[in-house]
């Protein structure tokens, strides 16, 4: 019996071995960590990532440890805890509040402790400032690019201390370590924001350093688009990692031009994206703009989609935003258009005539024309660009003949080069129909032609041209007349009104508009005191009451700028005394070096004129001399001129 109880005995553990080894795969199959597919894959860990992560860690091995020594905590207490945490939750201050009341003593304490206990990692320098300052600016965001704050909200609410010890510890660290943190912030947010924990701080950070090292932005745009599609389903990450590229561009509208046309403009349909980046695109078009150097930014790849948006119609973009946007469209147009005009639009017109189609929308068609017919008047290489196109592009082309044709009258192209050019398309027509390849799109091509060299060809009489200078020449001859005669009375003029029958006529609608204004001035004269009476009488007591109010509120104004006017008074003659002063040592700089500067213009003004004064007085002896020799020359031909002028007037 004991030996058989025996082999039970290791028969029943063989069992429960087995049973046990598949109890733990199925707890490791449930207790295995899952990777989330909506997380980056970390490719490489900086210096930053890694001393937070040993951190942690060490924070959370105490945290355990203090567990297992102290005890566990009474429920009673862990509740209160927990209901103590809602209620903060709850009852979060405004982000402004949270801000001004940051202190510098405490963020210089915060800065000496890292310090002091790793002395030798700077690294944990920046970051523990970073969690320092989410921690203290733990607050609810109803919207993370802040629409109805300054541009550099949250930066610009902290104090100007806080501001300075940042700004000092940035300055203390070397390029590279700066960039790396910058990464770090942009990948904690990324990581944090969706889990509801606080990245103020990481915003103040990436605000300082945008603003002094805006390539740490520029250098990676296509990086954030990248983060942005990831995150997309996250509205409040996607959005705080789009206001994080734009702040590289605070203090230089043009880098915010680069940056909204690379990151916002691609994403300008998306209606998540689109209200921020009209609003991005209204704030650094009404900054000080440098158009020669934004230029370079906007080329053909960012104007032709913002064109699209304007003028097509039911478009992904709403009808407010897309006003918005057309009214800023000019200015667009016109620094894309702006560096190197005479050779940068050849870059712009084929794909403005690909686009130019009949069955396109008729304001994008109406812009694409005119754009053609600015890129022709302007580079003369676009005619090139055009004979080259032609035979893939008949039907643009014969749209482009048609408006030319339309605006002929107008228009002021090189009539040189686009007759050449219409010849071409002329010969290129002429081989199609010998080869029998011509389609649907020829016989269009083929008559605008032929209607575009008739234009070309046809004479037209100048007639303003020619009224302009008959009315000039008449005017002349009057006034040589009268000033010849001494007056009107008695000259050629009134003699020949007066044979003509021009004199009566003349007399007479003059002797009618004299009774006309003479009618009317007594009119005037009659009614005036009676409608001014009746004026008075309608609106003197509501011009009384307004000159009341006026009173009323000139003694409201006198009273609100009391504190003012005392400051003025106070302060003016300090001010006047110290522009007084200033305004003497800037008159005596000023007389000092321009007396320097007259003493050198004298003395080099005589020794130019010295060298010059020979060869000036032979050329006037010279030009005198030929003067005199023209004169000699002319004047019998001018005298004839005359006497065959009074001979003339004589007969009439």
């Amino acid at each position: 019996m004991s030996s058989s109880a025996k082999w039970e005995t290791v028969s029943h553990k063989k069992k429960a071995t087995q049973a046990d080894k598949k109890a733990a795969q199925r707890a490791l199959a449930q207790n295995a960590p899952k990777v989330d597919q909506m997380s980056p894959l970390q490719e490489s860990s900086t210096i930053f990532s890694a001393a937070f992560s040993s951190n942690s860690a060490q924070k959370g091995s105490k945290s355990a440890n203090g567990d297992a020594h102290g005890g566990g905590k009474k429920p009673g207490q862990q509740k209160k805890k927990g209901s103590e945490g809602k209620k903060k939750m709850e009852h979060l201050g405004s982000l402004d509040e949270a801000l001004s009341n940051v202190d510098v003593g405490e963020l210089k304490a915060q800065l000496e402790d890292v310090k002091t206990r790793c002395p030798d990692s700077p690294a944990l320098w920046l970051g523990d400032l970073a969690l320092f300052l989410n921690r203290k600016l733990l607050t609810k965001e109803t919207d993370p690019t802040f629409p109805d704050k300054p541009s550099d909200y949250p930066l610009c609410k902290l104090s100007g201390a806080v501001q300075s010890v940042l700004r000092n510890l940035i300055g203390s660290y070397q390029e590279r370590m700066l960039k790396m943190f910058h990464q770090h912030c942009i990948r904690e947010i990324e990581n944090d924001l969706p889990k509801g924990q606080s990245v103020n701080g990481y915003r103040v950070f990436l605000q300082l350093l945008a603003k002094d090292y805006p390539q740490f932005v520029t250098s990676h745009l296509q990086d954030y688009l990248e983060i942005f599609k990831r995150r997309q389903s996250d509205k409040a990450t996607s959005l705080t990692i789009l206001w994080s590229c734009v702040q590289a561009g605070h203090s230089d509208p043009v880098i915010c031009l680069h940056v909204w046309s690379k990151v916002l403009l691609p994403l300008l349909g998306q209606k998540m994206v689109s209200y921020y980046a009209v609003a991005v695109l209204n704030r650094f078009l009404s900054s000080n703009l440098d158009e020669q150097r934004a230029s370079q930014v906007l080329g053909p790849n960012e104007f032709f989609p913002i064109l699209d948006y304007v003028f097509t119609p039911n478009n992904s973009l709403p009808s407010n935003l897309q006003k918005q946007l057309m009214a800023h469209y000019p200015r667009l147009k016109s620094i894309a258009f702006q560096e190197h005009r005479e050779s940068n639009l050849r870059n712009f017109f084929p794909s403005l005539l690909a686009r130019t189609t009949e069955n396109c929308p008729e304001p994008l068609k109406t812009e694409l024309l005119e754009c053609l017919v600015f890129c022709l008047c302007r580079d003369p290489h676009c005619f090139s660009e055009w004979r080259q196109m032609y035979d893939t592009h008949m039907k643009q082309s014969s749209v482009l003949m048609k408006h030319i044709v339309s605006i002929w009258n107008t228009a002021k192209l090189p009539k040189m080069l686009l007759q050449e050019t219409v010849r071409a398309f002329s010969v290129t027509n002429d081989e199609l129909r010998s080869s029998h390849q011509g389609h649907k799109d020829y016989e269009d091509c083929q008559a605008v032609s032929k209607e575009l060299l008739e234009k070309m060809s046809s004479f037209t009489f100048p007639w303003k041209s020619f009224v302009s200078v008959l009315l000039l020449a008449i005017i002349t001859a009057l006034a040589l007349d009268i000033l010849s005669s001494g007056g009107f009375q008695g000259s050629r003029s009134e003699e020949f009104l007066k044979k003509s029958g021009l004199y009566v006529v003349c007399k007479h609608a003059f002797t009618k508009v004299s009774l006309f204004s003479a009618s009317a001035f007594r009119w005037v004269q009659e009614k005036t005191p009676i409608y001014y009476g009746k004026i008075c009488e309608l609106c003197g007591p509501y011009l009384v009451l307004a000159l009341d109010k006026l009173g009323d509120l000139w003694t409201w104004l006198v009273v609100v700028t009391t504190p003012l006017q005392d400051f003025i008074s106070k302060n003016a003659p300090i001010f006047l005394e110290w522009l007084l002063k200033q305004i003497v040592i800037v008159l005596q700089f000023a007389e000092v070096w321009l007396s320097h500067l007259w003493a050198v213009i004298a003395e080099t003004s005589v020794a130019v004129w010295t060298q010059i004064s020979p060869l000036v007085q032979h050329v006037g002896e010279i030009t005198l001399q030929y003067t005199s020799r023209l004169w000699v020359a002319l004047s019998p031909a001018l005298s004839d001129v005359w006497n065959w002028l009074q001979e003339q007037f004589s007969k009439t």
